[in-house]
């Protein structure tokens, strides 16, 4: 038996981790592959089944990971070191209450205890829920739609649900007859959730439309440009902007004047809205307003809405930068600025940390809510714009091609909880247009081309009487309900467990 353990966990460790987010298979494997880890730990003693998974787990995701998570490779591997313990740990912790408690929560105190942990360390985890395997089931659209209802915590509970309930097949061997019951009524359950996802999905909603537009900036002097910035703000930072960045005006002043004129040009063709990727102009303090006052200009001359993502590099001695964005109406106004409150660990350790509340503004094209990139991988948080009833969310951003498209498909699923259009502007990745429904409108690779590129498209707008969602309205009940529910199955397995020591005691005492 510990031969065939090792070759599941082995299996597992190529299959789950081993397989790039960005491939097709990995919305597959994210299904089977929990159910061999599972049933590795069943099979397994503790003294062994800790490290050898421990150790396995972690070099697989090290390897997965290394390029995915920023930092480098110390980085990678303390925080690939951590999760797998953590992991490894709740299995195991899992498999002590089964041994006290009945089949059904054999079943059933697995998906809910991961789920819930995933739920409650999303909140403390710089990387919010970039690494959940809910982000991979968009094209499985029964199951996508649900995070209308659940958000993805409904989807990461069927997950696990369907792996716990395979492991627990495989391992009642020839008594699994013995449990029709639990067995029907656990496939009773994933039915109602996919079916609920079907009725979700069915039909089509009609919706008015605007012409929108993405535009990202010249990608070869961007790169360049924003290097330099930080390697010259890692060596001495910024005592005097006006000498110390002398040598990046020229390029700077490209890149500015590049967006400037491809959103001119755009305006031009009738767009009614455009968004920029994140970052896509460089301001230094003191020049910050006369820069705005021209995108100002832009917007009321051809009445159009901008959504602007700019670094601003502040004047202070010393200080770090903003990574900013500016929402101005059709009439020049500025209806709100905002700085990136979800700063990349390491890489954006360059930048002020924003405020950490999604704006959302009224414009002459609708109500508009607005965050920067990893901003959107906390959905409480988008939530908490949501509840608004914004039409669409603009989100700038900026990734690199091991999380490409991947990420950009992340924020497919903050337009089906809040049921909102998302226009997602990514420098170095997929740009994107999402209807409320998640489902893919438009879409421009970043890497297409070195110099920059533009999606242009009809963004359909919800409505009015579409724009509610159950998880508007309830949040992330499910986890919470697991989580009280979990506690309460461990005050009992610990009851048991200590009343059965009692009665040892008392049979072996005279």
């Amino acid at each position: 038996m510990r031969f065939k353990s090792n070759v599941w966990l082995l299996a597992f460790a190529c299959l789950f981790y081993l397989v790039p987010v960005t491939w097709g298979l990995y919305a597959l494997t994210v299904w089977v592959a929990p159910t061999l880890l599972f049933i590795y730990i069943y099979n397994s003693k503790v003294k062994q089944a800790f490290p050898l998974a421990t150790g396995s787990l972690s070099v697989a995701l090290i390897i997965a990971y290394q390029d995915v998570i920023p930092g480098g490779l110390v980085v990678v591997s303390i925080t690939v070191l951590i999760s797998t313990i953590m992991l490894i740990a709740l299995l195991l912790l899992n498999k002590w209450v089964v041994a006290r408690m009945g089949n059904v929560i054999s079943v059933l105190f697995l998906p809910m205890l991961l789920t819930s942990f995933e739920f409650f360390t999303s909140y403390g985890n710089v990387f919010g829920t970039f690494s959940s395997s809910a982000y991979s089931q968009l094209d499985i659209r029964p199951v996508a739609v649900l995070a209308s209802v659940f958000g993805i915590w409904g989807i990461v509970f069927i997950q696990y649900l369907v792996a716990s309930l395979l492991a627990f097949v495989f391992k009642s061997g020839n008594e699994v007859r013995q449990h029709k019951r639990l067995l029907i009524s656990a496939l009773a359950l994933i039915l109602v959730f996919v079916g609920v996802g079907a009725v979700l999905d069915a039909g089509r909603e009609q919706s008015s439309t605007i012409k929108a537009a993405g535009i990202t900036p010249d990608r070869i002097v961007w790169d360049d440009t924003i290097q330099q910035l930080f390697e010259r703000w890692e060596t001495a930072g910024f005592h005097d902007q006006r000498n110390d960045l002398s040598s990046f005006t020229d390029q700077i002043q490209r890149i500015n004047e590049g967006m400037i004129k491809r959103t001119k040009q755009e305006l031009e063709t009738g767009n009614r809205l455009i968004g920029w990727s994140e970052g896509a102009a460089i301001v230094m303090e003191h020049e910050e307003d006369v820069f705005l006052q021209r995108l100002q200009s832009l917007s009321a001359e051809y009445e159009a809405v901008l959504v602007a993502g700019y670094i601003r590099v502040n004047a202070q001695a010393g200080s770090k930068m903003d990574n900013k964005l500016v929402i101005i109406d059709a009439d020049g106004k500025i209806k709100t600025q905002y700085s990136k409150f979800s700063l990349v660990p390491g890489e954006e350790r360059y930048f002020n940390e924003g405020m950490g509340k999604v704006p959302v503004v009224e414009t002459a094209v609708g109500r508009i809510a607005a965050a920067i990139c990893f901003d959107a991988d906390f959905p409480h948080l988008v939530r908490e714009a949501g509840l608004e009833n914004p039409d669409i969310l603009v989100l700038p951003s900026s990734d690199w091609k091991e999380i490409s498209p991947y990420h950009t498909e992340m924020s497919a699923f903050r337009a089906i909880e809040n049921r909102m259009s998302v226009l997602r502007v990514t420098h170095a990745g997929l740009s994107a247009v999402y209807d409320s429904r998640g489902i893919l409108v438009a879409g421009m690779n970043d890497w297409d081309s070195e110099h920059g590129t533009i999606l242009s498209t009809e963004l359909p707008l919800p409505l009015p009487e579409r724009k509610d969602s159950l998880y508007k309205r309830l949040g992330d009940v499910l986890p919470l309900l697991f989580g009280i529910a979990i506690l309460l199955i461990l005050v009992i397995a610990v009851s048991r467990a200590i009343g059965s020591k009692l009665r040892k005691l008392g049979t072996l005492s005279p």
